[in-house]
C-alpha cells in the first residue's frame, strides 16, 4: 500500500498551529501585576487607606521595583515602605513569584478621587541561576473611590482621620533640666502618630517661646 504525499496546504496548516501553541505559551509565562485597595469600609478625609501592588514575575526577581508615581489631585500618594511580602504562585500550571507593596494613600478633599494608573518597572530571570534577566515594565489599574468628609468637619482646614492618634510634645532644652542664657529662646516640637507609628504627610508643629 502507497503512502499518500502530506500536501504543502496540510504542512503550512501544522506549523501556523504550532506557532499558535507557541504565542499562547509565551504569552502565558509574561510578568503580572494586581491592584486593590485594602479597605472595604467607608473612605474619610485625611485617612490612610493602603494601596497593595502585587507584582508577578514567571520565575525570580533580579532587582527592586521602581515606582513611577503620579502626584494625583486630592489626593497624598506616597512609595512604599520596607520590603516587599514574597509568595509564590501557580496561574494556568505557570509557577510565578509575588511581591507584594503596600502603598499609601491620603486623599484630602471629600467627593470622588482616584488612585490614576503607573508604571512599575523590575527585572526577573526564568531560573535561579539564570545571567540573562528580562525587563518588566507594567502599568497597573486606575483605582477609584470615595472619599467622605467627617461629621462637623466641613469648615476645618487639613483633617487628620485616624482609629489611634497620639500627639508627643519634646522640648528643647528640656525645662528644668538645663540652665537657660538670657535672649537664648525655647523650641517645642509636637508629633503626630497615627496607630503608634509616625507617618509621612502628617504635619510636625514647631514652637519658639522666648
Amino acid at each position: 500500500m502507497k503512502s499518500r504525499p502530506v500536501s504543502r496546504a496540510f504542512i503550512r496548516c501544522l506549523l501556523c498551529l504550532a506557532g499558535m501553541l507557541l504565542c499562547g505559551h509565551s504569552l502565558a509565562q509574561e510578568a503580572k501585576v494586581r491592584t486593590s485597595l485594602d479597605t472595604q469600609d467607608t473612605i474619610w478625609v485625611g485617612q490612610k487607606v493602603t494601596v497593595v501592588v502585587e507584582l508577578l514575575a514567571p520565575g525570580y526577581f533580579s532587582s527592586a521595583a521602581s515606582f513611577d508615581l503620579p502626584d494625583p489631585q486630592g489626593v497624598l500618594l506616597l512609595p512604599p515602605m520596607g520590603h516587599p511580602l514574597l509568595s509564590s504562585e501557580t496561574i494556568d500550571g505557570t509557577s510565578y513569584t509575588v511581591q507584594r507593596h503596600e502603598l499609601s494613600a491620603y486623599p484630602m478633599r471629600a467627593g470622588e478621587q482616584s488612585v490614576p494608573a503607573f508604571s512599575v518597572r523590575f527585572e526577573f530571570t526564568r531560573t535561579p541561576m539564570d545571567t540573562n534577566t528580562i525587563a518588566a515594565t507594567l502599568k497597573t489599574d486606575s483605582m477609584p473611590f470615595t472619599v467622605k468628609m467627617p461629621p462637623g468637619a466641613e469648615s476645618l482646614g487639613q483633617v487628620i482621620s485616624a482609629r489611634d492618634l497620639k500627639i508627643e510634645e519634646t522640648w528643647r532644652p528640656e525645662p528644668g533640666k538645663e540652665k537657660r542664657d538670657g535672649g537664648r529662646g525655647v523650641h517645642s516640637h509636637d508629633h503626630l502618630h497615627r496607630a503608634g507609628r509616625a507617618r509621612h504627610g502628617v504635619p510636625t508643629v514647631s514652637r519658639r517661646t522666648d
